[in-house]
């Protein structure tokens, strides 16, 4: 990975795949984010067995998509 770094185009590779895997992974919490919430499968003796509800997990999706943007402007205002 190191050797990946030192390359200025492999790098602009290496953060763009990054930027889509980041942006594709938001999106599908969004997407999908009712049905990968819900009750776990399991019993725990200290009570947590209980999953996350989806309104949840799709909130969190959103925070993943917005927190680059929220950045962004947090550095513009900054400057």
């Amino acid at each position: 990975m190191f050797a990946l770094l030192s390359n200025p185009s492999a790098d602009a590779v290496l953060i763009l795949l990054m930027a889509c895997l980041f942006v594709a992974a938001a999106l599908a919490m969004i997407w999908y984010g009712e049905d990968w919430g819900g009750p776990s499968v399991g019993f725990s003796v200290l009570g947590i067995d209980r999953g996350t509800p989806g309104c949840f997990v799709v909130l969190g999706g959103w925070l993943l998509l917005l927190i680059p943007v929220l950045a962004g402007i947090a550095f513009w205002l900054a400057r």
